[in-house]
């Protein structure tokens, strides 16, 4: 077999191609050196491959695997040299440790055979390299975990360098690895967080420990594009033959906080369909397949059980009246014709009619086909209520409009008339009332007063009319001052029947001054006319504060009321007495109601026939 040795030998030497397979294929690094010419060294590709250098980086460097041992080895590695030098039966096979481009360790096995000439000097040395297996399989399986890792994994040596990046960290960052080792770490993070963060990274091998970042904070990171995104970081301390280093997890937090995101939105929008009493529903067009939350069944007064999933089980609940028309709207928003937004009646099953507002969005696939209707419902029941009565309240302003035009109207145009013919009366008395006797003079006379009466009548109704129709603001009112300036008015009045009007001490209330002055005049003056023969009239003003405003009493010790007439008193133009007993319109106790009303207040009577009568009223303004 001597034979194929010597062939192998003469093919090694003569083809290229052969010796560059068996060092590429079976060392981890080959070296030739020449000892005549020391610093002539001829190093193969794959060694400086194993340390992570391209050979490009290292061409023209004397001696260039001396500046990349760890320099105590460096110190074992030239005696050992030195004594084989020395010494050809004493081997050169030394393990020594290597820095890696990346800045980690590699433990690399070199045994070499030096080559002598005929004195036994040696001037030339082959050396053979191979990483250490127990290395190699360590640090390939430390590879391995870092690989499968589901987040970005980074090395950083004790500068701030990174010296070893798993491929999530390219496929996150946007980096190839190759841009990533050797730099600073602040690469991958924000700038007004970079300038920072190298001071925590000399804090952290002080005192390295496993901790987390991010929880609970705003932490960022950038990508190599320039775009941000939010993360969370666990950093844990290794400890290597070369010193400390810190292996960061780096976990991409988007999700993470878009689904947060979308939970307090969801918890924001549950409180405000709750506090808005919104019930929220959705349906699956292809399957019919309908879905109420909670507040639906409230909406709609039925309870769970009762509800079948289906779209005829809300047809069943809405009002015969407004069915079509709701379906209508469905099929409009289906067909994409029409926005649903709508309103309908429902019956519940007590058969109350509520008022629904709907609306919603329909929801359509990559062809426009509809998928499903999302949307909402609420009660608007209170607001239709007071939408009607807002409409009522107007259409009773206008038609108060008109008729306090047509009173006005009426009662100037029935006054030309009525002042005609009262003028010719009197003129008839002035001229002729010496040539009028019997009949004539009573019928002359009956027709002047009769037309003076009307005058009156026709007078009281248009004030009757007038009044609150002047828009006049509330005022702060004393109704001390006001009672004064009544009783002043009133004077000749008071005076001629010797009348004696008490007040307690009276508020300041919210009112309108001319109409509360009207008011207190006409119960008043009407306490002194109704007065008992021979008595003094003796009229009492008290008050008392209640919610929202004042109740008033006015007690006088006239004749009295009969209880069958105390709702007839404040009814316009009715009278209880005959005129040539007691004089008036019949119209003083209508306007006092017309005027306690437009205060939001009420006014009745307590009486007895002979037992005087107790006029009350209330002023509710404090709220307006």
């Amino acid at each position: 077999m001597d034979y194929l040795r010597k062939e192998f030998y003469d093919s090694v030497k003569l083809n290229d191609t052969i010796f560059d397979f068996i060092q590429n294929s079976s060392l981890d690094g080959l070296m030739y050196w020449d000892l005549e010419n020391p610093g002539n060294d001829w190093i193969s590709d794959k060694f400086w491959d194993t340390l992570g250098y391209s050979p490009n980086e290292i061409l023209n460097r004397p001696s260039s695997w001396r500046t990349t041992i760890n320099p105590e080895d460096l110190k074992s590695v030239n005696k050992n040299l030195q004594k084989h030098y020395d010494d050809p039966s004493f081997p050169y096979d030394l393990t020594s440790r290597y820095k890696h481009q990346n800045g980690s360790t590699v433990r690399i096995r070199c045994r070499g055979l030096a080559i002598r000439d005929k004195d036994n000097k040696a001037i030339r040395m082959v050396v053979v390299c191979s990483e250490s297996p127990k290395e190699k399989e360590s640090s390939e399986k430390f590879r391995q975990l870092l690989e499968i890792a589901p987040d970005a994994m980074i090395i950083v040596n004790n500068d701030g360098r990174i010296v070893m990046a798993n491929q999530q960290t390219v496929k996150i960052f946007g980096y190839s690895k190759e841009e990533l080792l050797g730099n600073l770490v602040e690469m991958l993070m924000p700038g007004r967080s970079a300038s920072h963060h190298h001071h925590l990274v000399g804090q952290f091998f002080k005192s390295p420990k496993t901790r987390g970042m991010g929880s609970g904070m705003k932490l960022f990171a950038t990508k190599k594009d320039g775009s941000e995104f939010p993360v969370e970081i666990s950093l844990s301390p290794l400890k290597t033959e070369d010193g400390m280093l810190v292996t960061a997890a780096i976990r991409d937090i988007t999700e993470q906080k878009r689904s947060e995101e979308i939970r307090q939105i969801s918890d924001r929008l549950t409180l405000a369909t709750q506090a808005a009493k919104i019930g929220i529903w959705e349906y699956d067009i292809v399957n019919n397949l309908l879905q109420w939350d909670d507040k639906m069944f409230d909406l709609y007064g039925i309870s769970k059980s009762s509800f079948s999933g289906a779209y005829d089980a809300w047809q069943k609940g809405l009002h015969p009246d407004d069915v079509e028309r709701s379906e209508e709207e469905v099929r409009l928003a289906i067909n994409n014709k029409k926005k649903f937004d709508t309103e309908f009646r429902i019956i519940w099953p007590d058969q109350s009619v509520r008022h629904i507002r709907a609306s919603a969005l329909v929801q359509r696939n990559d062809k426009g086909e509809p998928l499903r209707m999302v949307g909402t419902n609420w009660d608007i029941t209170e607001r239709k209520r007071s939408e009607e009565i807002a409409r009522k309240m107007a259409s009773l302003k206008s038609k108060s409009k008109e008729m306090e035009q047509f009173a006005y109207i009426a009662s100037h145009d029935l006054k030309e008339p009525l002042l005609t013919i009262k003028n010719y009366a009197k003129l008839l008395v002035e001229d002729y009332g010496s040539e009028l006797h019997g009949e004539a003079s009573h019928f002359t006379t009956s027709i002047v007063k009769a037309s003076t009466r009307m005058e009156e009548l026709i007078t009281g109704l248009l004030e009757y009319s007038m009044l609150g129709s002047n828009h006049r603001q509330l005022k702060e009112v004393d109704c001390c001052k006001t009672i004064e300036s009544v009783l002043h008015d009133l004077g000749g009045l008071i005076k001629s029947n010797q009348a004696l009007v008490k007040t307690e001490n009276l508020p300041m209330i919210k009112a309108f001054p001319l109409e509360i002055k009207l008011l207190f005049q006409n119960l008043i003056q009407n306490a002194i006319k109704f007065k008992k023969e021979g008595i003094q009239p003796i009229i009492i003003i008290a008050v008392e504060k209640i919610d929202g405003g004042w109740k008033f009493k006015i007690e006088d010790n006239g004749i009295g009321i009969a209880k069958n007439h105390k709702d007839k008193i404040f009814t316009i133009f009715r009278r209880l007495h005959k005129q040539n007993k007691y004089e008036g319109s019949g119209i003083g106790l209508a306007h006092a109601k017309k005027i306690v009303e437009l205060h939001n207040g009420e006014i009745w009577v307590e009486s007895e026939p002979s037992s005087g009568s107790s006029f009350y009223f209330t002023i509710l303004t404090e709220l307006l």
